[in-house]
C-alpha cells in the first residue's frame, strides 16, 4: 500500500508537503509512509480516498481501478478553491459531468432565466 500512495502522489504531480497539506497530516508522516517505516492508519486511508477519488480497493490491495471516478486537476483546484462556498463548488461539478451540447443548453436555460427578472 505504501508504494500505491506514492505512485498516486507522483500521478497527481504534488509534493509530499502539499500531499500531506491536503490530507492533514505531516510531510514526515508521508515520507515515513514512502519509505515503509509506518504504514498508514485506517483514517488515512479514508480521507485520501475521499480527497482524491481513490478507491479503496486499489489502494489497499491494488486491485481495481485507482479512481472512483475520472480524476480531474481542474475541478480538484475548483474544490480547494471554493471550499468555504459548497454549492459553488456543486455546480461547477455538475456542469464538468455534462457533455457539450447539455452544457450549451443549460447556458441558454441559465441565460433566460436571469433575464426574466430584468
Amino acid at each position: 500500500m505504501n508504494d500505491r500512495i506514492k505512485i498516486l502522489r507522483e500521478y497527481l504531480n504534488i509534493t509530499k508537503t502539499e500531499f500531506g497539506k491536503r490530507i492533514g497530516v505531516t510531510v514526515n508522516n508521508i515520507c515515513d509512509i514512502e519509505s515503509k517505516r509506518r504504514n498508514p492508519g485506517n483514517q488515512t486511508i479514508i480521507l485520501i480516498c475521499d480527497k482524491f477519488n481513490v478507491n479503496e480497493e486499489w489502494l489497499r490491495t491494488g486491485d481495481g481501478e485507482m479512481f472512483t471516478k475520472p480524476y480531474n486537476a481542474e475541478l480538484e483546484r475548483l474544490k480547494e478553491q471554493f471550499k468555504d462556498d459548497y454549492k459553488r463548488y456543486e455546480i461547477c461539478e455538475f456542469c464538468y459531468s455534462l457533455s457539450e451540447n447539455q452544457r450549451v443548453a443549460m447556458l441558454e436555460f441559465v441565460k433566460n432565466f436571469a433575464n426574466k427578472d430584468e
